[in-house]
């Protein structure tokens, strides 16, 4: 496993941001010795220490680290403009992630940090306000943070500069003066910030642009509620990947690679679908990090190929690229398959099969994996941890006061393992992902009634959330009927036993 990998991997960083970073500043040590290369390959049996953990130059870039950690956009080779740059945070995350060149660009002066000054991939425009700043790169990708003035303020100055924005959006300088606040300034009126996003939302509509993420911020400002906003201008896309995409695993992931900017994917999907996902829909649009577009299958399956290829030339007049699985078929009956793409389209690309453990990479395995409780095989046919969103509801059994506490989990259209107990990562609010051990099923031992119980190892929870993800990691046992409470607690502590072995 490679050593960034390995240090997220072990909790000892949030994010895989981080571990980079560490590794880049000559801070992980592996059997004692410094090691200043994040794809080095360590064995199991090596040890890894931290010389130090706060390595981020300010805030802001552990706020960009953590978003990225679940969208994602691509720095490679990009030139990008940080606007509000202050001390470089996000600069930095930038070419971390592999920008080629960042414009730091801020009202401030003497701010950005020393080292980033002197890295050569940086350009300082200080005593700049953005309505005034004038450049000859064209530039990729616009990264926003300011404060004391509104993102419609410098709207007109940053649309022009690039087609891919991400910004902060800041509810204290975008509500109005009127909103009610606290005493440090925080806007408490949760209505009147749905509000503000709406008509920002709206409003980019009018100068042809959308917002394709709106994500609230997993590491708090100082000044309450952040919202991270991935902005595109109404796309014309030429790059364009087709599938239903439900488990973005390692075979869809394949596919992404081969797209090129401006990007997309079009989503073919049943109208009346409900036999659940692997990533529900509104998920799916907060991991590709690209715009998604969608057709019913029931509306085209009945179209011959030529109808299907004048479909997508109306719906993407300036496509020039189109990505497709070696498997893909459409038309009426499924007759026409990737092959006659490649025959009548300019620049076809089919990707061959994906195979892991010489098992072809289909969600329909994962599908079969997760319904055998093999979350090993699963979670290798996605390339990540199977993840379930849900909220957090009322205690529905006999709680901590008679076993252990636990947070009970109300999921909706995620397709679910098989009943039993699992060795899991719990994400509670900003947190990173503790380590814990899970159930799911009816409980035998008591009501009969469904239940997916999460119990958070060697902490104590006080405030329960009110939403949390859970990524199912490996399977301890099945689900079990027990004559006694005793037996029921003698098997619970042996479960939290085998967690903590699995997930050390």
């Amino acid at each position: 496993m490679r050593l960034d990998y390995a240090l997220f991997d072990q909790h000892l960083v949030s994010s895989r941001e981080k571990a980079k970073a560490l590794i880049l500043k000559n801070q992980v040590l592996v059997n004692k010795i410094v090691i200043s290369k994040p794809s080095f390959i360590i064995k199991e049996d090596d040890q890894i220490e931290l010389i130090a953990t706060n390595l981020f130059i300010s805030r802001a870039g552990e706020k960009l680290g953590a978003f990225l950690e679940n969208h994602l956009i691509d720095f490679k080779e990009k030139v990008v403009l940080d606007v509000g740059a202050s001390k470089g945070g996000f600069s930095e995350m930038a070419l971390l992630k592999g920008a080629k060149k960042v414009l730091c660009v801020d009202v401030g002066k003497m701010q950005l940090d020393k080292n980033l000054k002197k890295d050569k991939r940086i350009e300082c425009y200080e005593e700049c306000d953005i309505r005034a700043f004038k450049t000859t790169e064209k530039i990729d990708l616009v990264l926003c943070d300011v404060s004391f003035i509104s993102l419609y303020c410098i709207l007109e100055a940053i649309l022009p500069l690039s087609n891919e924005f991400l910004a902060l959006f800041k509810p204290q300088f975008e509500v109005g003066k009127a909103v009610k606040r606290n005493k440090k300034g925080v806007v408490m009126d949760k209505e009147a910030i749905l509000n503000a996003l709406e008509n920002f939302k709206n409003h980019l509509k009018t100068k042809d642009f959308q917002i394709l993420t709106i994500q609230e911020s997993l590491v708090k400002g100082k000044t309450g509620m952040l919202n991270f906003l991935s902005i595109s201008s109404e796309p014309e896309i030429k790059s364009l990947a087709i599938g239903k995409f439900d488990g973005l695993h390692l075979g869809h992931q394949a596919l992404f690679k081969e797209l090129k900017d401006p990007k997309a994917l079009l989503i073919i999907e049943k109208k009346h679908y409900t036999k659940g996902y692997l990533t529900p829909l509104k998920y799916r649009a907060k991991l590709v990090g690209m715009p998604l577009f969608f057709v019913y299958l029931e509306e085209i399956s009945q179209l011959n190929a030529l109808d299907f290829l004048e479909l997508l030339k109306k719906k993407f007049p300036n496509l020039e690229r189109l990505v497709v699985g070696y498997d893909f078929k459409f038309g009426y009956q499924r007759q026409n398959d990737a092959l006659f793409l490649k025959e009548h389209f300019k620049e076809s690309i089919i990707v061959p099969e994906v195979k892991v453990q010489n098992i072809s990479v289909h969600s329909k395995m994962i599908k079969l994996a997760l319904s055998h409780g093999d979350l090993l095989l699963a979670n290798k046919l996605l390339g990540r941890y199977y993840e379930v969103c849900g909220e957090v509801i009322s205690d529905q059994g006999l709680g901590h006061k008679e076993l252990v506490p636990t947070l009970n989990i109300k999921t909706k259209d995620f397709i679910l393992p098989s009943f039993g107990v699992y060795a899991s990562l719990v994400k509670i609010k900003d947190q990173i992902y503790q380590k814990s051990v899970s159930f799911i099923g009816n409980r035998l031992s008591a009501d009969q009634n469904f239940a997916i119980e999460c119990h958070v190892l060697d902490a104590i929870i006080e405030n329960p959330p009110k939403k949390l993800a859970l990524r199912w990691v490996e399977k301890i046992r099945d689900n079990m009927h027990f004559h006694s409470l005793k037996e029921l607690k003698n098997q619970i502590q042996q479960d939290i036993l085998m967690a903590k072995e699995i997930l050390r």
